[in-house]
């Protein structure tokens, strides 16, 4: 693993991931056994369960508010029961900020649950079919996005390649070369052993044997960030789901009462 490289659209920041940082949320901790077991129960993880539960729970989440959006207009007329789901969506957000902002949980997920369901009131009364359709739509937007991302990466990596064998020549580089060359470079030293390793051990310091106003400050960052520019660059994976949740209860494959 001397030189991997890899990409992550989450925020590799100090926030933990099942006891440990971030960093290591998709990997295995570095100073941990990279063989037999360990390796073998990782890869399972990864492969089989990483995702399942956050997606299952979405799929629930999309068919709990088409259910209580349908009873809310049998009990109520006019945009009364609009005001009633809302006004409970706007707790559950507020219940997400206090837990992120409060008792220090980075990524808490009412917060993005509670802003993309408020977007799935206008969807109600579409049929099974073209909710699949919207869904389905979302996957391609979600893959064309991550793909590219990927790209992106890849574009990084052969440019500064190619920039690092003409300074090897000892070619004069221009300054978009010498741009590329500066990008690769770090990009390589982030995304190796060593780099894992050094961020792993930044991020732990910054929290470790820290007060509560310390680590507020650490993670008040972290969650603004994660719910902004995470949450702008992510949320058709949640919402995609909501919408095969709203299918599948109307098609009557989840029941309701």
């Amino acid at each position: 693993m001397s030189s991997r490289y890899c990409i992550a659209w989450y925020p590799a920041d100090e926030h933990t991931a099942q006891g440990q940082v971030f960093i290591f949320y998709d990997k295995l901790d570095l100073s941990q056994a990279m063989t037999g077991p360990n390796l073998w129960v990782w890869m399972a993880e990864m492969g089989l369960f990483e995702g399942t539960m956050r997606g299952l729970f979405s799929v629930l989440f999309g068919a709990g508010s088409y259910l209580l959006i349908k009873r809310l207009e049998k009990q109520y007329a006019g945009l009364e029961a609009a005001d009633i789901y809302c006004r409970r969506l706007l707790w559950l957000l507020s219940f997400g900020l206090i837990n992120a902002f409060l008792f220090l949980w980075p990524g808490d997920i009412l917060y993005p649950y509670a802003l993309l369901g408020l977007v799935l009131f206008p969807f109600r009364n579409l049929s099974p079919k073209v909710l699949l359709l919207i869904a389905f739509l979302l996957i391609a937007f979600g893959a064309y996005r991550e793909n590219r991302m990927l790209f992106n990466a890849k574009d990084t990596i052969v440019k500064g390649r190619v920039t690092e064998g003409l300074e090897k020549k000892k070619r004069k580089l221009t300054e978009e070369q010498k741009g590329a060359l500066e990008k690769y470079k770090g990009f390589k030293e982030k995304n190796t052993s060593a780099g894992y390793m050094k961020e792993a051990k930044n991020d732990i310091a910054k929290v470790q044997g820290k007060n509560y106003a310390e680590i507020f400050k650490v993670y008040r960052d972290i969650n603004m960030e994660i719910q902004s520019v995470y949450f702008y660059n992510s949320w058709w994976d949640i919402l995609l789901f909501f919408f095969i949740g709203m299918a599948l209860l109307n098609r009557g494959f989840l029941k309701g009462e």
